[in-house]
């Protein structure tokens, strides 16, 4: 069975670390870190796809208003599993701060 994995969440809520962690964890990734954990880590139609999208995500960003995108999107996988992150807000705002 064809599975893709959105992981998704706020803004320094640690959701580029999760997309990540679970990329290497499914063997989509040889090493801890050979992906970004942002975007695709592989082209959409792959096998052992995990897709990260940031909340609002994009330049100029916007929010996943629309279930469509991500069902066009993905369309082409048999099941589609969604992680969402969270923060604390004092943690998420302290983070980017100092960035």
């Amino acid at each position: 069975m064809k599975t893709a994995i959105v992981v998704t969440g706020y803004e320094s809520s640690g959701s580029a670390l999760i997309a990540r962690t679970v990329s290497h964890v499914i063997g989509s990734c040889a090493r801890f870190g050979d992906w970004t954990g942002h975007g695709a880590n592989r082209p959409v139609g792959a096998p052992g796809l995990v897709l990260h999208r940031s909340i609002p995500c994009g330049r100029p960003r916007h929010w996943h208003d629309d279930p469509e995108e991500l069902r066009a999107l993905l369309s082409g996988y048999d099941r589609l599993r969604f992680v969402v992150t969270t923060r604390d807000l004092t943690l998420s705002v302290a983070s980017r701060v100092r960035r």
